[in-house]
């Protein structure tokens, strides 16, 4: 199974997932967050979900679930966490240019709640807006390792 860290950078990231013609094993952490751009992290769950091959993705430190959604498999270190948090934006403008940012976080949020639909309790806290990180112990209870 060949190992993929998952990095800052998100075009690097998915030409290594696109690229692997195997198996892979991705590790994510703090660093693989992209600083919260949900987007980035939305588009490396996609391209876990299509890879044509096993997907395994392995959180170290605290990683987003929202990433962790395109893995066949999910495996944590024993004091790895991950984070779940409402999303979040800011807007500098008038009425309009708010409108439309209120609009693109509506749909940020809906698409991350329908991927974490895969983990009912997951996605729970994520559409109750709470913030929360999640234990190992918690994971495996949530059925996602």
């Amino acid at each position: 199974m060949k190992k993929i860290l998952i990095e800052e950078n998100t075009q690097q990231a998915l030409a290594k997932i696109s690229e692997a013609n195997e198996p892979i094993c991705v590790e994510l952490s703090l660093g693989s967050c992209f600083n919260g751009a949900v987007f980035d992290l939305l588009a490396v769950a996609g391209a876990l979900k299509k890879h044509g091959y096993a997907t395994v993705a392995i959180v170290h430190g605290v990683a987003t679930a929202i990433a962790l959604t395109g893995a066949e498999k999910v495996e944590m270190d024993d004091n790895a966490m991950i984070l779940i948090t409402p999303l979040k934006t800011h807007a500098i403008g008038g009425v309009e240019e708010q409108k439309k940012a209120m609009d693109t976080l509506e749909k940020a949020s809906g698409a991350v709640s329908e991927a974490l639909a895969r983990w009912p309790e997951m996605q729970s806290i994520f559409d109750a807006g709470e913030e929360r990180f999640i234990s190992k112990s918690e994971a495996v209870a949530m059925g996602v390792i």
